[in-house]
Order: C-alpha cells, then structure tokens, then sequence
C-alpha cells in the first residue's frame, strides 16, 4: 500500500508506513482486525497484526475438502464400474442363452460374431428374403469365458468377425475376418455353401404363389422345378398350353430361385424328407390330388387331369355328329358352319374336342363332327381341297369354317383356345 505521506510502496498487511510511521489508513485497520478476527481498537494501531493461525486453519480445510471430494469421484467411479460390470454379465448371460437356444434348433442357421454393425445389417437383409435363420452375437457384449465355450463347441479357433454356417448343433463352414467391406466376398461364401441361390430371382414371389396355390379349391396344377434347364422350360410351355386351353390355374416355381431352407420347407409340406429336382403337383378342393415326379415327354398330362376331374369331358359331347351327304350339304349354307374332322387313331382330337365344346356351349353354337375313316378318306381330303384347304396332306384334328361352300379359314393340330376364339371373333362368329 502506497503511503500518502511520504510515496513509500508498504505491503498489503501494513497498516503503518514502514519508513515514516504514519497511519497508512484507518479503513485498513477495520479491515484487517474484521479479518483476522481482533477486537476493534481505537487507537494503537501500530501493535495490531495478522493472526496467521487461522490463515492455516482455511488452508487446511481447503486440502481436507478437495480430498473428501476426491474420495467421492472414486467411489462413485467404482459403483459405477460395479453396475456396468452387473449390468455386463446379465447381457453376456442373455446373448449366451440367445446363442444357445439358436444352436440347439436342428436346422441349417448362420451366426455372425462380431461388431460391424453395417456387417450385421447387410447380413440380416441378405438372409432374410431367403428365409434363413440368423443371429448376431456382439463380442463385445460377451464375457472372455463365455466366447471360449462357444468357441470350442463350434471347434473354431476364433470367433471375432467370423460367419459360421451351423447345421444340426454342428460347424458346417465359417468364414473369418468379415467386415462390411467385403459384403461381396460374403454373397460368393453363401452362394459356394448353397446357403442363397446362385440364380437371382424372385424368390418371395415364388415361395407365396406355392402357398396359395397349395390350397386352391378350383383345380390347379402347379409345376415345381428346382433346376434351370431347357427341358424345364419345355414342360412349362406345353402344362401352361393345356391349363389356358381348359381354364385351370396354373402356377410355374422356379425353384432355383430359392434358398435349400425355403425349398425343403416346400417338399415338407408335400411330404417328402428329401429335394426332388422336379413335381408336377395336381390340387382341387383346397388338397393334393396327385403328384408327379419327373418330367418325361411321353407323359400326357391331359389324361392325368382328365382323370382327375379337371378338364370337362362333358363339353366334347356338345357336337352333331353327320355323314358325308349332311356335310356337303351343310357346306352350301349362307351362314358360317363349323366342322371338326377326326379319325380314331388321332390322340389330339380328344384333347381337342372339349375345347371346341366348351366355345360352343358358351356362345350356344352348333358343332358338326366328321369322324373320317380309312374308306372315305380320299374323297373327304378332295373334297377339302375343292373347298380351299391348302395343306397337301390332310391331317387331324382339322377344325374349319365353310361359308357357301367355301373354306373361309381352319385350324390343325392341338388348337389353342385363346387362338381359336380369336379366331371366331375376327369371322363374327362370336363377340
């Protein structure tokens, strides 16, 4: 404290000018004696001075508090570490419980140990579509002695970053080291291990037209194939043919478009224990009627629906039967007559007939049948020609149209229904 007097810089506790003696100031007297705890003075003073005792006193409790609050920083730090350490195990126990119970389900799974959390999403949204059962197990989530179980009950050397195929409680295949980043490398590892398709397909699509048509109550005839071949394709055309021609659903599953786990949940519900590579399943009334296994050229698929119910025989009886002298004379006529030309030995005029039927009785049309023999064959196949057929050899089933004794169009062979009503619309026949 500077003095007024003399100009001398005293310290701070100086209540009296050190080269002169004044009073340095009397409001710093008050202060000091407030401070240090002495009892007002009025005058003297010179003999007062600060009491350093309790100076020590706040400092020592200053230490003692930071101390105390110290001791409780680390015993909260250690609770705290308790709880997590708690809260720890029971998350590790219910992983481990998830784990177990995921393994002890017989059937194929894939587990990803791990902590990539993009890798577990792309994992999840890969398997899911395929319908296989998957789980995540964060390692860090899971407690040193609990990841050595797993480890040696999957007889794995590791299990950080790692895809395990399991199959019956047992390894099938795993793959270490995977990240995200490799998603590609872990669609080949799935694929090579038949645990996705190698097709890319629809497979959901597929997998919900099974199941409705399953349970269809018109008749259905589904054709289920679990290779892609041309033979395949082939089959598929001509049972399409024939369900479009008789109006019975029909449904095409490719089956190479599935996972192993969603085709044998497929052959499980048609009772078989093992993959077949290809069904031709025939269903009415909400149940399987018969089915198929393999696919042979010779098979005729219409004598099998025929039998089964799904084909409406009753409709090839819808046609007036006429000899040779009808037949030119019904020829003559001004209106549009419709004839089928058939022979006993022809194996597509039955399959025919119920086609050009069914037409009939739905537009309430009149429709001749000529059956030819050996004995008239020469004369009806001259006739036809006069009347405009231009194949040189006739042949049957032969579906044709006359108009004032004029072929005015005709159809041979299996003839499509869709095709033949087109047909019959174009000419006016029907609308």
């Amino acid at each position: 404290m500077r003095c007024e007097k003399c100009g001398y810089n005293n310290s701070d506790y100086d209540i009296i000018c050190e080269k002169c003696g004044s009073p340095l100031s009397i409001e710093k007297n008050i202060e000091l004696q407030k401070k240090y705890n002495h009892k007002a003075r009025a005058i003297d003073i010179v003999e007062i001075k600060p009491d350093n005792s309790v100076a020590v006193f706040l400092h020592t409790q200053k230490q003692i508090r930071n101390i105390l609050i110290v001791l409780v920083f680390f015993t909260c730090l250690i609770i705290f570490s308790l709880i997590y350490g708690l809260t720890q195990n029971y998350s590790s126990k219910d992983i481990y419980k998830q784990y177990n119970n995921f393994v002890s389900d017989n059937q194929i799974g894939i587990i990803y140990f791990g902590t990539d959390d993009k890798a577990n999403t792309y994992l999840q949204e890969c398997l899911e579509k395929y319908d296989i059962r998957y789980l995540y197990v964060n390692t860090k989530k899971i407690s040193v002695l609990r990841k050595n179980k797993i480890r040696k009950q999957l007889d794995l050397r590791r299990i950080k970053d790692t895809v395990v195929i399991i199959d019956n409680q047992k390894t099938v295949n795993a793959y270490n080291g995977y990240q995200y980043k490799k998603r590609e490398e872990m669609l080949t590892f799935l694929k090579n291990n038949l645990i996705i398709p190698v097709e890319e397909g629809d497979a959901k699509k597929n997998v919900k037209t099974f199941n409705e048509m399953i349970v269809s109550v018109d008749p259905a005839i589904i054709y289920l194939t679990t290779t892609k071949t041309d033979d395949a394709d082939k089959h598929n055309k001509m049972l399409n043919s024939l369900c479009s021609d008789y109006s019975i659903k029909y449904a095409y599953i490719e089956g190479y478009f599935l996972s192993s786990a969603q085709q044998m949940n497929i052959f499980h519900k048609l009772n078989y224990n093992e993959k077949k590579e290809n069904l031709i399943i025939f269903v009415d009334e909400g149940q399987i009627k018969q089915i198929i296994e393999g696919i042979d050229a010779k098979d005729d698929y219409y004598k099998i629906a025929s039998t089964n119910g799904f084909i409406d025989e009753d409709s090839a009886k819808n046609f007036v039967n006429i000899n040779f002298s009808q037949l030119k004379r019904q020829v003559l006529e001004e209106t549009k007559t419709m004839v089928l030309f058939e022979t006993d030995d022809c194996e597509y005029c039955e399959r025919v007939k119920p086609i050009i039927g069914k037409i009939g009785l739905q537009n309430n049309l009149i429709v001749y049948n000529y059956k030819i023999s050996a004995n008239d064959l020469v004369t009806i196949e001259q006739f036809l020609k006069v009347a405009g057929l231009k194949e040189e050899k006739l042949t049957t089933p032969l579906f044709a149209i006359f108009e004032n004794s004029q072929m005015t169009d005709y159809m041979i062979g299996l003839i499509d229904k869709n095709l033949l009503e087109e047909k019959l619309k174009e000419l006016g026949v029907i609308r």
